[in-house]
């Protein structure tokens, strides 16, 4: 059973690359004591303005058994080290079947990365309907099957090397029903080796209370996501995601952490933060760590 300190880390998918290679931001986590680690092969565009800034990452495509061997020294000294599906262009449940079979195929090497690097979980963004694609009974159906397929043929790679997978909780465009696509999807799987990447952030597009999914989901939780979200009325869209801990307006993060304690969970929890560079996103993150430190200390 992991300590709360062991358990809390960072992810390459949150670290803008201003010139930093992936082992120096690697060591910067570890400088900042750190214990747990998410890798994200790929490159993301997702930060600076108005020059885009990509995140620390690389494809497995393009990185050699040299490159590997010295990624698993490299991420050797975390408690928990873990690995997370790239996003971009990517859908286990496209429409589209040569989208469809591309993403399985990366998700899957996902899996034989894991294992080389002694990473463990491994957890998937879950199929979605493709762009203006309305989910009536049909097209929930569709995503359902699509994402069983999906699980069935990384379980069979799990059961091999004995790892456990997941599900994230995304909101996006399964928003009115993710809760029961999610719920539906883990049941007909019935694996207890596949569960569910529980991201409290997310909790809020979906109108979704930390303890009732906590209940639900309890023993297939395989990894948490941990950002702020809070209220700008101002915006079209007033919910702001991936802010620092402090300006979460929605959930008691001590009843979260004491929620998940209650439920034996141990893994992975990683904070997904913006930020301008690398280290000011560890300085977010470490801040979020001595907040939820402090919160379930008892008094």
């Amino acid at each position: 059973m992991h300590q709360l300190d062991d358990q809390l880390g960072v992810s390459t998918c949150w670290m803008p690359s201003r010139g930093e290679t992936l082992f120096e931001a690697i060591e910067m986590a570890k400088d900042k004591g750190f214990k747990a680690f998410e890798i994200v092969p790929e490159v993301t565009p997702r930060f600076g303005h108005p020059h885009q800034v990509m995140s620390i990452g690389f494809y497995p495509n393009d990185v050699d058994k040299k490159f590997v061997e010295a990624l698993t020294e490299a991420v050797a000294d975390f408690s928990l080290v873990t690995v997370h599906s790239p996003n971009v262009d990517l859908n286990i449940a496209s429409i589209n079947p040569g989208i469809r079979q591309e993403s399985t195929r990366q998700f899957l090497e996902l899996i034989e990365l894991a294992h080389r690097i002694g990473a463990n979980p491994v957890t998937f963004h879950h199929g979605q309907s493709s762009p203006n694609v309305n989910i009536d009974k049909r097209e929930f159906e569709r995503i359902v099957k699509c994402n069983i397929e999906f699980a069935f043929q990384a379980l069979e790679l799990a059961e091999r090397y004995d790892l456990q997978l997941g599900y994230e909780n995304l909101g996006g465009s399964t928003i009115p029903v993710e809760k029961v696509l999610l719920e539906t999807t883990l049941e007909r799987i019935g694996n207890p080796r596949f569960g569910l990447n529980l991201d409290i952030g997310h909790l809020p597009l979906v109108g979704g209370e930390p303890k009732e999914w906590i209940a639900q989901f309890g023993p297939f939780i395989k990894e948490v996501h941990l950002h702020g979200t809070y209220y700008r009325g101002d915006r079209d869209l007033p919910l702001i995601n991936h802010s620092p801990l402090e300006m979460e307006e929605q959930f008691d993060f001590k009843e979260i952490v004491e929620y998940l304690k209650q439920e034996g969970f141990s893994g992975p929890m990683i904070f997904e933060i913006f930020a301008k560079d690398i280290a000011t996103y560890l300085e977010f993150s470490q801040s979020g760590k001595e907040l939820l430190i402090r919160a379930s200390t008892p008094s």
